[in-house]
């Protein structure tokens, strides 16, 4: 069929093209819609450098809902649709946590799903009853929500946390020192509603002034905000420290816990620390776990390994050293023992905790203790164990710290003159307001101890790294971050890559870091976006509840 041009005929015009891709959005299979949502968020993520494509992978989904809303109500298969989604893109996202526990790794990929799954059910039903101006806007406070309830819960996993996704883009995130990561969700589901209903709407150019406005001031105050954290006041007043991040590289599979001796372990940390120490270091780090002994902790003291490394450090009248071990603490029968405390097999009526620990040790000091407190899910505990307890036995093993570890009830800070250190264990660098307590409690560096290598060569150490330059921004603070295996390094309080080591090799780094003086809000006030949208959520679905009974005549 040949078209004849009107006789004033003008080129194709932006308005001409919107109403051409709204209707193709209505006339898309819905399949294709699964698919594409889930290329688009594991695009994506980091490492990935494409962040901003964001702003496009809920589109889909929301194309989606908005099929199943006027043209095929099908609930169950909407619920598939959707959960197939985020299955997908948590497979291909996390699928590196198979090489730990391939029965672990599916469990948490589907459970996972399920829970990223609720928001878009809800607003599915909240439009239903409520219609789109309550719907749309629930939707961001159901999805904030269920991401602040998965950064607090025993089942705690919130690695695809939205606002995770800009971990390798921090000069668009620079305002996370006011909001957390928290803030990068709403704005990622705020502009992208945006930009769905200005697309399905149809309208001229002028519409999408409001979109725009959305997806470009957050980057305008971030590069804003980066230019003048550069040159504050609070950056000029801080105190530098020599500082030391040691990653001795010990496979976690055949040599951490089997191959190699505890003794052969603390030489090659000894060797590669005194390859870097001077008179003048003040601050040094070992790994999580680099001392695998079960270290005794009623009597540290005597402890040949804790009285090598004291010996050590009292050379080094300056120097704070701070390790991780795994330490256990055994209780006398009539002692009162914790809820995650087990019974010696071999000694009926005694109990022991086990701890993934870390240790701070100074010259002619008693040794100081924390024990992690944000623990691993089904790895270093068992979630509510009083439903979940008989699972206890099948816990992932990890190297001697599996099963319900004993924890420490609050951010402990290590404490030397003038340097105050968080010791934030692994998974621990994960929880942005948990980190804000170290903050609280006096922290001026944020010192991350891990072990990275159970997850090879594969995004996963990588993420995780990257997740720590979102933790300097938060709390505008220098990181000393010091792995078994994957990434150690330092990283400003912009979040800035200052060194950083390879993957696979024995290391150390130095350089001088600074403390810092000030907290941020966010460190200050946690994550509030996280505990309104909670708030709002639940005024939501108490209102539709209350709109579905009045429906009915009850």
């Amino acid at each position: 069929m040949v078209y004849a041009p009107a006789v004033d005929s003008r080129p194709l015009t932006v308005d001409f093209f919107m109403i051409l891709l709204s209707s193709m959005l209505q006339r898309i299979n819905p399949w294709f819609y699964v698919v594409l949502s889930a290329l688009l968020l594991f695009a994506a993520w980091p490492p990935l450098p494409f962040p901003f494509l964001i702003f496009l992978a809920f589109i889909p989904l929301l194309a989606l809902e908005n099929h199943h809303y006027q043209v095929a109500d099908k609930p169950l298969q909407y619920y598939f649709q959707i959960s197939l989604t985020f299955i997908l893109w948590n497979a291909a996202t996390t699928y590196w946590t198979w090489f730990a526990s391939p029965a672990g790794s599916m469990v948490a990929i589907l459970l996972n799903a399920q829970l990223q799954s609720l928001p878009w059910l809800l607003f599915h039903r909240t439009r239903k009853i409520f219609g789109d101006k309550l719907a749309y806007p629930a939707l961001l406070m159901f999805s904030l929500s269920v991401e602040y309830l998965h950064l607090n819960w025993d089942i705690a996993w919130p690695w695809l946390n939205i606002g995770n996704v800009f971990a390798g883009s921090v000069w668009a995130v620079q305002w996370y020192e006011i909001t957390g990561t928290l803030g990068g969700s709403l704005w990622v589901y705020g502009t992208t509603i945006l930009i769905y209903l200005t697309l399905v709407r149809a309208g001229n150019w002028k519409t999408w002034i409001r979109p725009a406005l959305w997806l470009l001031l957050p980057v305008a105050a971030s590069l804003s905000i980066g230019e003048k954290e550069k040159y504050s006041d609070s950056l000029k007043e801080l105190i530098g420290f020599e500082t030391i991040v040691v990653q001795p590289n010990i496979d976690p599979y055949t040599d951490k816990f089997d191959g190699m001796t505890p003794e052969q372990q603390l030489q090659r940390l000894f060797r590669l620390s005194d390859s870097l120490v001077t008179p003048a270091t003040r601050l040094m780090f070992w790994p999580e776990t680099a001392l695998t002994d079960y270290l005794d902790e009623r009597s540290l003291d005597t402890e040949p390994t804790v009285q090598r490394i004291q010996a050590w450090v009292n050379r080094y009248p300056e120097l704070m050293l701070i390790s991780g071990a795994s330490t256990v603490r055994v209780y006398d029968k009539n002692e009162k023992h914790s809820s995650t405390a087990r019974e010696i097999k071999q000694s009926p009526g005694l109990f022991y905790d086990s701890y993934n620990t870390a240790l701070s040790f100074r010259a002619n000091k008693p040794v100081e203790i924390y024990h992690k407190s944000k623990l691993v899910p089904g790895v270093e505990k068992m979630p509510y164990p009083r439903i979940f307890g008989f699972l206890e036995n099948y816990a992932i093993d990890l190297g001697g710290t599996s099963g319900s570890l004993g924890r420490s009830d609050s951010a402990v800070v290590f404490s030397d003159r003038d340097a105050h250190v968080a010791p934030i264990i692994c998974y621990e660098s994960v929880f942005g307001e948990y980190v804000g307590e170290y903050v609280n409690n006096g922290a001026g560096v944020l010192g991350i101890i891990t072990n990275d290598g159970w997850w090879k060569d594969t995004p996963g150490y990588r993420q995780h790294f990257l997740y720590a330059r979102l933790r300097a921004i938060e709390n505008r603070m220098y990181v000393a971050r010091s792995a078994n295996t994957g990434i150690s390094g330092f990283i400003d309080p912009s979040g800035k890559v200052l060194a950083q080591t390879e993957w696979w090799v024995e290391d150390a780094v130095k350089m001088n870091i600074s403390t810092g003086t000030k907290k941020t809000f966010y460190a200050k006030s946690g994550d509030y976006l996280g505990r309104l949208a909670g708030f709002f959520s639940v005024l939501v679905i108490i209102a539709g509840f209350v709109r579905r009974k009045t429906r009915k005549g009850y």
